[in-house]
């Protein structure tokens, strides 16, 4: 007769992955240098999204812009938001925020 907990397969073991020292500390650095990159990545975009905001201005609108303008700001049921203009973009860029909500 065969042992009945011999044939049972033993409970599900926790399978780990070991490096060495070295490995380890190569992966670390290299996980390390992407987040600094990242970090660099979006530090660059914060800054040029200031860059632009801070050159936006108010700019006179045919009356069809204006229409949809006021369609969008009803639609959206937004108050207070001002359609402006940048040298820095080609295209609309939406930028909302507490202090000052406006389409770039």
């Amino acid at each position: 007769a065969v042992n009945a907990s011999a044939s049972r397969a033993p409970a599900s073991d926790p399978r780990t992955v070991s490096f060495a020292q070295t490995t380890a500390r190569v992966l670390l650095g290299w996980y390390l240098l992407f987040l600094l990159f990242q970090l660099v990545r979006l530090a660059r975009a914060w800054n040029r999204t200031l860059q632009i905001c801070n050159t936006a201005q108010p700019f006179s609108t045919p009356p069809l812009v204006e229409r949809v303008w006021a369609r969008c700001l009803e639609a959206f049921d937004v108050t207070g938001a001002e359609l402006l203009a940048s040298s820095g973009v080609s295209s609309p860029v939406g930028t909302f925020s507490a202090r000052r909500p406006s389409l770039r």
